[in-house]
């Protein structure tokens, strides 16, 4: 089944290898994948404030997608926070 979650990816520092965004692409489609810094600006912010910038926000087409994405950022150190309606 599909999975309507928002999750952001953070990075602590910049990447060393862009790769990790394209292996997050290749799982998650280019349209699932936001890296635009409007976009992350507004999945940053939720009732409570603006919170840190994240790396990109992906939208994972299903839940074995999520684990994936999920096991790879952690992989390299991202941490990854899911995101719901923005209101809390």
């Amino acid at each position: 089944s599909g999975s309507a979650a928002l999750w952001r990816v953070m990075a602590a520092a910049p990447l060393s290898r862009p790769s990790t965004l394209e292996r997050l692409v290749a799982l998650c489609g280019r349209d699932n994948v936001l890296t635009g810094e409007a976009e992350r600006r507004w999945h940053a912010c939720d009732v409570a404030g603006q919170g840190e910038l994240p790396l990109a926000v992906i939208r994972p087409p299903s839940r074995s997608i999520a684990a994936q994405c999920v096991g790879l950022a952690t992989s390299e150190g991202l941490a990854v926070y899911a995101r719901g309606g923005g209101m809390s």
